[in-house]
C-alpha cells in the first residue's frame, strides 16, 4: 500500500480561496498568489512563516535539501515571503475555559504561561516572544527551547503553585494562563488578567486553542488556530472512519503508564483515554478516573493489558521489574511514547501526532499507509515554523532530546 502524508491530503480541504481571503489587506496581511501556489505545489501545508523565523527556516531548508521534499522550493518561497501581521489588537474581552470573561488590554503583550502543557500552544500560535514567565525549563522540554530559543530570556520553571503575584505584576505581566479555575480566580483577585486554559477532551482542547488565539489577538494566531482545527478534525475523521466498524473484541486493551516509580497510570476522563479510544483501543484502566493515578503491580497484572504504552517521562524500567513478566512485555507489545516540543501523550498540541502514532501501534493493519515521519516534519514546518532533519525526527520518535541545545 502506498504511504502518504495525512497532512497534505487534509490541508487541501482548506481552499486557496480561504487562504487568499486570510491575506486580504483589510486584515493587514499580504501575500502573493504565486507564493501560495508554489508552497501548495511543493507539498507544504502552510505558506505562513513569522518574520522572525523566516531567515532560520530558509537556512534550515537549504541545509537539508535531500531530507525534505520540495525543500529548495520552500526556501525560495520563504525568502520572498512578505511580512505576516502578528501585531495584537486590544482591548478585547476573552472568555476562558471556565466561562469567565476577562478584559485584556495592550499590557497582554507580556505573558506568563504557568501551565506547562499550554506553552506549546502559545508558541504554536506565534506568541513565543511575548512569554516573559514560563512554567517550563530547558532541562525538561529541550525541544521547546530549541524551536523557540527566545524562551531562554524568560523566567523559567514558574508553576501556578509557586507563582508570586507581586513578582508577576512587577514584571508588567498583562496576561496569565493557568490550568485551573481556582488559580485563575486567585490571580485575578490580585489584579492579574488570568485565563483558565484547562481541557480534558479533544473538543475542549480545540476550544482552548481558539481561546488562546483570541487572547493573543493577532490575525496570525487566529489563522493558525483555524488550520490546527482543520488538521485535527481531519485526523480524527480518518481514524473514526477506519475504526468505526471494529467490534470490542478487535479493540486491544491498552494500559498507559504515566510513571514507573511509583507506578501511576491514566484512566478514563482524560485526554489519554480520548486518544487511546480514537486510535482503536480500549483503556485497560477504564475503571479508574483521572491522570497519574497510583496503582499496584498486582492490579496491573489483574487487568493483564494486551498492550502497554509508557510515557516518555515515566522514568527507567528496572531490569528486574515484575512488569516484564506481563503478557504484553513477553509478546513485544510495549512502547515508549515520543516526545517533541511536549510529550505527545499528554496535553499539548502534538496529541494530533499521538493519534497517528497510537493508531499505527494499536491497529497496525488499518494504518500502514500513514507516513508518520513525513507528517512529523510537516507538522513542525506548519505549526512551529521549524525544519526538522531526519535525525531530529528519529530522536523525537524515540523520546530523545536534540543532538545540540
Amino acid at each position: 500500500m502506498q504511504r502518504h502524508s495525512l497532512y497534505f491530503n487534509v490541508y487541501n480541504t482548506i481552499t486557496l480561496e480561504y487562504l487568499m481571503r486570510s491575506f486580504m489587506p483589510r486584515s493587514g496581511l499580504l501575500c502573493s498568489t504565486s507564493v501560495l501556489l508554489t508552497l501548495l505545489g511543493a507539498g507544504v501545508v502552510t505558506p505562513l512563516v513569522l518574520p522572525q523565523h523566516a531567515a532560520a527556516q530558509n537556512t534550515a531548508a537549504a541545509k537539508h535539501p535531500a531530507e525534505s521534499p520540495g525543500a529548495h522550493v520552500v526556501a525560495q518561497a520563504v525568502a520572498t515571503m512578505p511580512t505576516i501581521n502578528n501585531i495584537p489588537v486590544y482591548p478585547r474581552m476573552v472568555t476562558d475555559m471556565s466561562g469567565t470573561s476577562v478584559a485584556l488590554d495592550k499590557s497582554a503583550a507580556r505573558i506568563a504561561d504557568l501551565w506547562f502543557a499550554h506553552n506549546e500552544i502559545t508558541v504554536m500560535l506565534g506568541g513565543a516572544e511575548r512569554i516573559k514567565v514560563t512554567a517550563d525549563k530547558p532541562v525538561d522540554l529541550p525541544w521547546l527551547f530549541k524551536i523557540a530559543p527566545v524562551l531562554h530570556t524568560a523566567e523559567t520553571g514558574i508553576r501556578p503553585e509557586s507563582a508570586n503575584p507581586e513578582d508577576l505584576l512587577s514584571r508588567q505581566i498583562g496576561l496569565v494562563f493557568v490550568p485551573t479555575h481556582a488559580k485563575a480566580e486567585e490571580l485575578r483577585r490580585t489584579g492579574l488578567p488570568t485565563l483558565d486554559a484547562h481541557y480534558i477532551t479533544l473538543p475542549q482542547m480545540l476550544t482552548s486553542v481558539d481561546m488562546t488565539a483570541d487572547a493573543l489577538a493577532t490575525p496570525y494566531a487566529h489563522l493558525i488556530a483555524h488550520q490546527y482545527r482543520e488538521k485535527l478534525d481531519g485526523v480524527q475523521h480518518l481514524l473514526q472512519t477506519r475504526t468505526a466498524s471494529l467490534p470490542a473484541s478487535a479493540r486491544p486493551r491498552v494500559l498507559h503508564i504515566a510513571r514507573l516509580n511509583p507506578l501511576q497510570i491514566d484512566g478514563k476522563d482524560t485526554l489519554i483515554d480520548a486518544w487511546l479510544q480514537a486510535a482503536g483501543g480500549r483503556n485497560a484502566a477504564a475503571e479508574v478516573s483521572g491522570n497519574h493515578r497510583p496503582v499496584t503491580f498486582e492490579q496491573i497484572a489483574a487487568w493483564n493489558p494486551d498492550m502497554i504504552m509508557i510515557g516518555a517521562n515515566a522514568g527507567p524500567l528496572a531490569a528486574d521489574s515484575p512488569l516484564r513478566t506481563l503478557t504484553a512485555f513477553r509478546q513485544g507489545k510495549v512502547w515508549t511514547n515520543p516526545q517533541g516540543v511536549f510529550p505527545w501523550d499528554r496535553y499539548g498540541c502534538e496529541v494530533l501526532l499521538q493519534l497517528e502514532w497510537a493508531a499505527q501501534h494499536i491497529q497496525p493493519n488499518l494504518f500502514k499507509d500513514i507516513d508518520l515521519r513525513q507528517d512529523l516534519k510537516t507538522f513542525y514546518t506548519q505549526f512551529f515554523r521549524y525544519a526538522l532533519t531526519d535525525d531530529d525526527v528519529t530522536r523525537i520518535l524515540a523520546g530523545q532530546p536534540p543532538a545540540t541545545p
